[in-house]
């Protein structure tokens, strides 16, 4: 009797161990597999959150850029436009 519960009791326990390592063999890949996506996923937000800032900064540009004096500005300095009732007068030694 006593012979046939130790006998229960070492297989209850290597039944015990082989579903431990069972567990780990299966689990421990896909635990490493989740670490990785999550650090990734981390990486993709930060990306994400500089991508807007930056977006932010740009819209603001343009808002601010493209009033309609800073346009006409640049028309005239740039492209050399004119208003049509203006007079231009040219120096011929440039």
């Amino acid at each position: 009797m006593r012979v046939l519960r130790g006998i229960v009791k070492a297989m209850l326990v290597a039944l015990c161990i082989v579903c431990v390592g069972m567990t780990l063999l299966f689990a421990y890949p896909r635990y490493r597999e989740y670490e990785k996506l999550r650090a990734e996923a981390l990486e993709l937000s930060a990306r994400i959150d500089e991508e807007r800032s930056a977006q932010e900064h740009i819209i603001n540009e343009m808002e601010n850029a493209m009033s309609d004096t800073q346009v006409e500005r640049i028309a005239r300095e740039r492209l050399g436009f004119i208003k049509s009732n203006e007079i231009i007068f040219v120096n011929e030694n440039d």
